[in-house]
């Protein structure tokens, strides 16, 4: 089963604003879910977009 979390969640998991969370799903790399009226977003899918970038060092 796939586990969900909300925006603030993936906000202090990666240290990011929240208009960044925005941003990553504007730019096609994550994708919000809805249930009801929560927003809700795919752990696996973070993570998953996250490892497939270069380290760098810097911010994501």
């Amino acid at each position: 089963m796939t586990e969900y979390v909300s925006i603030k969640q993936v906000c202090e998991r990666y240290s990011v604003s929240r208009s960044t969370v925005y941003r990553w799903r504007d730019r096609g790399h994550i994708a919000f879910t809805k249930f009801g009226n929560t927003v809700r977003i795919s752990v696996a899918e973070v993570e998953d977009w996250v490892a497939s970038l270069p380290e760098s060092g810097g911010n994501i």
